[in-house]
């Protein structure tokens, strides 16, 4: 029951991240700054962060499958976001390993998720061609904005995902 619930707020995730960008004001969308929308991501962070009854190594198989259903659904290059999300959430989970379990450090840790997947992503899509961005420029127009907008998403969801978890505790 607990994993058919995951995979359904996944997928809900999955699709939400595609229109994520027509939710917004129209006089945020004529910028020049790029927003990418991580929210599977960071959705597993929180739950590596505050699931205890998994092992958060569990949730690299669902980064991984979840990443490749980014992939095919919204890119056309196969494995880019698969092997990203699976190296940021492996990351996280050595670094939790370290840390403390709280706010402050799933915060911490979501940055440097996001900072690794995207130095992925931009690495894999120059590198094949894709993309032709210089790495400053990457960081002020897409890098920041893309922190930014995920926190902000992380500390809408951390509360509540808490919150789910310690009633599901329950059941």
């Amino acid at each position: 029951m607990k994993k058919a619930i995951l995979i359904i707020a996944l997928l809900f995730l999955l699709i939400f991240e595609g229109v994520a960008l027509e939710l917004l004001p129209n006089n945020l969308l004529n910028l020049s700054v790029i927003a990418t929308p991580h929210w599977i991501l960071v959705f597993l962070i929180t739950l590596s962060f505050l699931y205890e009854e998994i092992d958060p190594q569990d949730f690299i198989p669902y980064a991984i499958i979840f990443g490749l259903l980014v992939d095919i659904v919204y890119t056309d290059t196969l494995g880019v976001y698969m092997f990203a999300y699976g190296l940021a959430l492996f990351t996280v989970i050595l670094l939790k390993r370290i840390l403390q379990e709280n706010i402050i450090m799933t915060i911490f840790t979501t940055i440097i998720s996001l900072i690794l997947a995207e130095a992925i992503i931009s690495g894999i899509y120059t590198v094949i061609g894709i993309t032709d961005v210089y790495w400053i420029d990457n960081l002020t127009l897409r890098l920041l904005p893309t922190i930014i907008a995920n926190i902000i998403f992380l500390l809408i969801i951390y509360p509540i995902n808490k919150l789910i978890l310690e009633r599901l505790k329950n059941i």
